[in-house]
């Protein structure tokens, strides 16, 4: 007999999300998103449940290893130039490897880890299913694990909200409209079964002009430049007793007028000119960071 585990994995790489038109997206029996605001015992560790930054306010870290993930990529890489941090590479630093997240973990002695690495490509994770999985599912899972307590910082998306209203708050469940989303709202879901960790929600790209030659003009979006986004993750990242979900982002604008702004001869494109569903409104509600910070 398959263990429950084992159930639960076959069920989510089995989600359907290619089919547009095929109605309410509806997670595996029993697993939504409302658990994310809650711990072990029923305990509430969301942010805006029982103040998990404590009575006086989180109280940031004045010294403390740091060691990043992902740090090749856009966020990585803006992070290594606001702190001195560890961000060994793809080979050395496996996460879809138990051995070589527990071998990082002893060479570095991290107190703080900021899991910035992910499968990111939101069309290629459809045709790709495992290889999404084993870095957004069973990599986090892995890190996770071998850390053994340290402060660890999960990186997530907007994406993991269906669209349909926008203005997320950390108190709205999630529902995933396409692969990828679900891989990273299950990547909070693991995260969030272990103490002393965060979970970041943002939505950031690459600074420079714009990577491609068109841009969405019917996605609303709070997204920013990644140098505009990596000084408040840092911050966030270093309060000691911050935990539980946070949501850090900037204004509300479409994708094609965030491009604008570095690439003003961007061309215009639909959401329903891709082939892969994508949430209309992924715009987050930043109130509760604002108060913080």
């Amino acid at each position: 007999m398959k263990s429950d585990k084992n159930i639960l994995v076959s069920e989510f790489q089995n989600f359907d999300t290619a089919g547009k038109g095929s109605g309410k997206r509806r997670f595996p029996a029993g697993v939504t998103g409302a658990n994310l605001s809650r711990r072990r015992g029923g305990e509430v560790s969301d942010a805006r449940g029982r103040k998990p930054y404590g009575e006086h306010g989180p109280r940031a870290l004045v010294s403390g290893n740091v060691l990043i993930t992902g740090g090749s990529g856009s966020l990585g890489t803006a992070i290594q130039k606001l702190i001195s941090c560890d961000a060994p590479d793809r080979s050395e630093l496996d996460i879809r490897s138990v051995r070589k997240c527990e071998q990082a973990m002893k060479k570095y002695k991290p107190d703080i880890i900021i899991h910035a690495g992910a499968y990111t490509d939101v069309s290629g994770a459809e045709k790709h299913k495992k290889a999404c999985w084993d870095v957004n599912v069973i990599g986090t899972e892995n890190l996770v694990r071998a850390v053994h307590g340290r402060r660890f910082i999960y990186i997530s998306t907007s994406y993991v909200f269906d669209g349909e209203k926008g203005d997320y708050t950390e108190d709205d469940i999630p529902d995933p409209v396409n692969f990828y989303s679900l891989t990273k709202l299950l990547g909070e879901i693991v995260v969030s079964q272990y103490k002393n960790t965060l979970i970041i929600r943002t939505m950031f790209k690459p600074d420079g002009p714009w990577s491609f030659k068109r841009a969405f003009v019917d996605q609303i979006t709070t997204a920013e430049f990644v140098s505009d986004i990596a000084p408040d993750i840092v911050k966030a990242s270093l309060m000691q007793d911050l935990f539980g979900i946070i949501h850090i982002s900037g204004t509300k604008k479409t994708i094609y007028e965030l491009a604008q702004k570095v690439s003003p001869q961007v061309g215009k494109m639909s959401i329903k000119d891709v082939d892969v569903m994508l949430p209309k409104d992924i715009s987050l509600n930043n109130e509760l960071w604002k108060k913080l910070k």
